[in-house]
């Protein structure tokens, strides 16, 4: 559980902020839904965490709650 930092509309990408405080990058293909998905800042979500082809940390499976 965390909530969005900020995310960029127009790129389609942005970070979440979790609950201890760590940011995750997520891009709109994260987000489920259908269509072109964004975030808004503060907004409360759930996700997994996932792992990046260059090995970072990124959030998956982001639902807004």
């Amino acid at each position: 559980m965390g909530k969005c930092k900020w995310f960029d509309k127009r790129k389609g990408f942005g970070f979440l902020t979790s609950q201890t405080g760590i940011d995750y990058f997520v891009h709109q293909t994260g987000i489920v839904g259908d269509g072109f998905r964004k975030l808004e800042e503060d907004q409360s979500v759930r996700y997994i965490v996932g792992e990046a082809a260059d090995g970072r940390a990124i959030a998956m499976n982001v639902i807004v709650v």
